[in-house]
């Protein structure tokens, strides 16, 4: 059993669940906590690293928009269905090349 609260959250965090449905949002479940973050970029405008900010309450189980046209972000509103969102990511050329590199250099 936890001894302290934060130990709790620790554990809630530990065993949560994201599922990514088929042309619809992120589904999130078990309380996993949210923040809103921002990229830190160096002088050269290259990324560095997160900046977390401020938490954003959430519920036991909640959808995270995917689509990027929710009037209600970062939550699902349902508007990937009218917007006919298809989320299928593509593979570019590119990165085949470097898949078939890194199986070439293990094998």
């Amino acid at each position: 059993m936890p001894k302290n609260k934060k130990q709790k959250n620790q554990a809630a965090v530990n065993t949560g669940k994201v599922i990514v449905s088929k042309n619809g949002p992120y589904l999130v479940s078990d309380a996993l906590p949210l923040a809103k973050a921002e990229i830190v970029n160096d002088e050269a405008g290259d990324a560095k690293e997160w900046n977390v900010g401020k938490e954003i309450m959430v519920e036991d189980a909640y959808a995270l928009c995917r689509c990027g046209k929710s009037k209600n972000k970062p939550f699902c509103d349902g508007t990937h269905l009218k917007a006919g969102f298809q989320g299928v990511e593509k593979q570019t050329e590119n990165h085949t090349r470097n898949r078939q590199s890194l199986k070439q250099v293990q094998e």
